[in-house]
């Protein structure tokens, strides 16, 4: 048995977002991205008075999922139905500046 094949069998991960029942399984065609570390990462977005801000994609995520900022994400995860096709890279990565839809 190979790495990947002790990657496919893992189970038990599950979509943190509210309502969502997706789980990770052998089966499955889901994927589940992590959080990223809190000030790790950041997107330039404009404010209400149209400005460019920085703001943390960690807290970003949170806030479009409607989630306490205070919530401790360091072991939630994310499944793949919550973005776009056009969120990801070619060899299948997730790219960290996208919005959650």
């Amino acid at each position: 048995m190979n790495v990947t094949d002790k990657i496919s069998k893992k189970s038990g991960r599950k979509c943190c977002v509210n309502g969502c029942q997706s789980r990770e399984s052998e089966k499955s065609n889901i994927s589940f991205h992590n959080f990223l570390k809190g000030n790790s990462s950041f997107v330039i977005r404009k404010n209400l008075f149209n400005k460019e801000e920085a703001i943390d994609r960690r807290k970003l995520w949170m806030q479009k999922l409607k989630m306490n900022l205070n919530s401790d994400v360091s072991y939630m995860t994310v499944c793949s139905k919550y973005f776009n096709k056009n969120d990801y890279h070619l060899s299948g990565l997730l790219i960290f500046y996208v919005i959650i839809t």
